[in-house]
């Protein structure tokens, strides 16, 4: 068996080699093979999906560049620890891992590794999973399960509202939340709480927010009321419906999105999420 070449396709493969291409690259997880020196000899379709780069910035390349910055000297510390003594510093299957996208941002991976040898040299194959969406599901029902709690121990959603807010702010990722009640004898929208997470300077937003009252259709939560339906911003300072826009920019809170709260059919308030980027 010859030594792997860096996923060269001009080189001539047995039928089983083939097969085996084939196989990995139409699996929907990222399948990876390395050499002893970390560098990438193999990436399938997949890799380069979850990754974001393209299978030429890729193959001859350290594997490192895969990984957040912090994760780089324990890969290459393991490695060398591995092949100097046969001990593994992480499990070889199913460990949760972040890694890093050509964008910058990071992955939540479930990765699970492989070890073959030829011609005297050790390779290792790493198969990632994106999940992502594994875990936006579990916030999601995390929050939808805290939301319930507080209610049931709330007087009212005006009383639950600090504690709805920061439950669903921290468990599905918003920066900040706004509660808006309706006020029928006003036929009016006021805000009756807001909650930010700590590092955000929302100063500014807050008293932009703390004492307006919204008509229908106007501002983004007077939409969610007019139309009964979730509604979105995706740029809250170049929105001129978006009325606090430019508090929301010097926030750093670019996108935002509301929800009505339904009671027997007709909204009775609404709340309103910001984050710094979209997600």
């Amino acid at each position: 068996m010859n030594e792997p070449a860096a996923d060269n396709l001009d080189t001539p493969l047995s039928d089983m080699e083939q097969f085996t291409r084939v196989i990995a690259d139409t699996a929907s997880d990222a399948i990876i093979t390395i050499d002893e020196e970390s560098k990438m000899l193999f990436v399938n379709r997949a890799a380069e999906k979850i990754f974001g780069y393209s299978r030429a910035e890729l193959l001859g390349q350290s594997l490192t560049m895969l990984m957040p910055d912090y994760l780089r000297h324990v890969h290459r510390a393991g490695l060398k620890n591995y092949l100097d003594r046969g001990e593994r510093h992480i499990s070889w299957e199913a460990v949760d891992l972040p890694g890093l996208h050509k964008t910058g941002r990071e992955i939540p991976l479930e990765l699970s590794f492989g070890e073959f040898s030829d011609n005297g040299r050790r390779y290792f194959t790493g198969i990632a999973r994106d999940i992502s969406e594994r875990r936006r599901l579990k916030r999601r029902l995390d929050a939808q399960f805290q939301v319930a709690s507080i209610l049931a121990e709330s007087e009212s959603v005006a009383a639950a509202a600090p504690a709805l807010l920061e439950a669903i702010g921290e468990n599905v990722g918003w920066e900040l939340g706004q509660m808006w009640t309706v006020d029928r004898s006003a036929d009016v929208l006021r805000s009756v709480a807001i909650w930010h997470v700590p590092l955000i300077q929302a100063a500014e937003f807050e008293e932009a927010s703390r004492n307006r009252t919204l008509g229908r259709g106007v501002g983004l939560p007077g939409r969610v009321w007019n139309a009964k339906a979730s509604e979105w911003v995706t740029d809250t300072a170049n929105d001129p419906s978006f009325l606090r826009g430019q508090a929301a920019a010097k926030a750093g809170l670019s996108f935002a999105f509301g929800l009505p709260i339904m009671v027997d059919l007709e909204v009775s308030g609404v709340m309103e999420f910001l984050a710094v980027m979209l997600r």
